[in-house]
């Protein structure tokens, strides 16, 4: 918002650049209001986005933050098919780069914010507006100073803006892989305690395994290493259940998984140990008081744990990993999360 920069309330900005170009990302600031201003000589954004970062169509930037609530221009006529904000929408797609939305929470304190509550009160137009442009990753990078009078004046979250940061470039990475080597894993809903096995790949009453079908053939057209693509919904999960390619549960043990090919890794629990290492010291110490030393119980075969799924080329599909229990019982003893909503993760969870 252009106003921030006349008033030299740059707290967030200046810490958003700082983060990005520690990563070797350099940056092109450009200040605006989502509507045009005459008086103030402000273009608006749609027009600063085609000014500064576009050439003759085609842009001249890996990718575009933005910190305003929208990039919607609300004054924009609808078109003769009644779709609001189509020219939003067409400007993205003419873009086709990845265009991100951190959340800056305008009615919240960090303080506020740091409590268990969250963000609340910001989530309508950071959160749930952005989402009809089909931006992405909305991180919480900043919010309204904590003293209590305050003008407005911002203030950033350092680690946050590394976070996005770092994520961006990742995403710039991404976008410049060749199709044919990118990687992509697609995780199915599945509800053990509800159904066993007749809940995989449910979708609220879509056919969610049809749908899984249909986008490797999508992903396989556009160039994407796919092989031995299902004919049909019923052929995933027939093969899903037949490897076993989901969690233990009941009449599926982990020697069954192993057996029948559904582990597509197992983890030394040395290895897993590396990457849990990494996590914050409070988080493990939670982790371990639930579910105890890693590897844990669940999902566990000779001291290795199993990642369940199946490959089709560059693409897996997996179920959902227990989150609130483990091992083959149904019997409310190791289903931690119904008398702890707040339970962490288990161990096969996280690796």
């Amino acid at each position: 918002d252009h106003t921030f920069w006349a008033n030299g309330n740059l707290a967030v900005e200046n810490e958003l650049i700082r983060a990005l170009e520690s990563v070797n990302l350099p940056v092109i600031p450009v200040f605006t209001d989502c509507l045009k201003n005459k008086n103030l000589g402000s273009q608006g954004l749609l027009d600063c986005i085609r000014t500064f970062f576009m050439d003759c169509g085609s842009p001249r930037v890996s990718a575009i933050i933005n910190l305003l609530s929208t990039i919607n221009d609300p004054n924009e006529p609808v078109n003769e098919d009644r779709e609001p904000f189509r020219m939003s929408i067409d400007l993205i797609k003419e873009l086709n780069i990845p265009v991100f939305q951190p959340i800056i929470a305008y009615h919240q304190s960090l303080e506020e914010w740091r409590t268990l509550k969250g963000l609340v009160d910001d989530i309508p137009w950071a959160v749930s507006l952005p989402e009809y442009d089909g931006v992405i990753e909305p991180v919480m990078i900043g919010a309204t100073f904590e003293k209590t009078g305050s003008d407005g004046t911002r203030t950033a979250i350092p680690e946050r803006c590394d976070r996005v940061a770092g994520r961006i470039k990742r995403w710039i990475r991404l976008k410049n892989t060749p199709k044919s080597d990118r990687k992509v894993v697609f995780m199915l809903n599945n509800s053990p305690c509800h159904g066993v096995e007749a809940t995989v790949g449910s979708a609220s009453h879509m056919n969610g395994l049809q749908s899984m079908v249909n986008i490797l053939h999508r992903l396989k057209d556009e160039g994407y290493t796919i092989d031995e693509i299902p004919e049909n919904g019923q052929d995933l999960i027939r093969r899903i259940l037949e490897r076993r390619a989901l969690c233990e549960f009941r009449w599926t043990t982990v020697q069954d998984i192993v057996a029948k090919g559904g582990a597509i890794a197992q983890v030394p629990t040395e290895d897993y140990c590396k990457w849990y290492d990494t996590l914050e010291p409070e988080f493990r110490k939670s982790v371990t008081s639930t579910w105890g030393d890693p590897p844990g119980e669940g999902m566990v075969f000779e001291g290795k744990l199993l990642i369940t799924g199946i490959s089709f080329g560059n693409v897996l599909v997996c179920c959902q990993p227990k989150r609130g229990c483990y091992g083959p019982k149904c019997d409310g003893r190791v289903c931690k999360i119904l008398h702890d909503p707040r339970c962490p993760p288990p161990h096969q969870y996280l690796a």
